[in-house]
């Protein structure tokens, strides 16, 4: 697991129409889950045991974040980032 702090870029995205959630400044923990973006079960079962472990609360939402996606990378090589704002 990794705990550290997020800073939001600033940025406006262009959404067309499409709903979003910016991601807010605080302390987060992460894991990266290499391989497959959508069998991310057991990734989600060892970020919740880390914050279990060091007592620390999940916020209200999960991010799920492809670092390495199929337009840089063979399927085994993804690299996706999954972070929780931690109380």
């Amino acid at each position: 697991g990794f705990v550290g702090n997020y800073a939001p870029c600033g940025l406006s995205p262009q959404t067309d129409g499409m709903p979003v959630i910016l991601k807010k400044a605080g302390t987060y923990a992460a894991i990266y889950l290499r391989g497959n973006y959508y069998k991310s079960e057991e990734a989600f079962r060892k970020l919740l045991a880390y914050l279990d472990k060091h007592r620390l609360a999940p916020g209200e939402f999960v991010y799920k974040e492809a670092v390495l996606d199929e337009l840089s990378a063979k399927e085994e090589e993804y690299l996706t980032r999954i972070s929780v704002n931690c109380k």
